[in-house]
């Protein structure tokens, strides 16, 4: 998996970390995006996620690798989906995404 793949999966389950594992996780990034070497970024966010995956109880019991294979590459499935076809849900219904119409209230003239 290509690192900027990686990336937005270990993103994308960022809610289930502890704090420290948040840190963690923002600080590799970080690094990781001032370097240059694809396979350097991938180690060493790999390294970050074999420590930030103790909190989520179901890679415990999978294995970190096997979790790693098969729930992240479902996972970033998942995700280019969504990126594809909200793009084109945009194009279909604007109007979901515009600001919504304000009413003025009408000067009503006592008799």
């Amino acid at each position: 998996m290509k690192y900027e793949n990686l990336k937005k999966v270990a993103l994308s389950y960022f809610t289930d970390f502890s704090s420290i594992s948040k840190k963690i996780l923002n600080r590799t990034i970080s690094i990781c995006d001032s370097l240059d070497d694809e396979s350097d970024k991938i180690f060493r966010l790999r390294n970050a996620l074999n420590d930030c995956l103790w909190d989520i109880p179901e890679t415990v019991e999978d294995g970190f690798r096997e979790f790693i294979n098969t729930k992240f590459k479902l996972r970033l499935e998942a995700i280019t989906y969504h990126e594809l076809n909200s793009d084109e849900y945009e194009r279909k219904e604007p109007r979901i995404y515009q600001k919504p119409l304000v009413l003025q209230k009408q000067n009503s003239h006592k008799m």
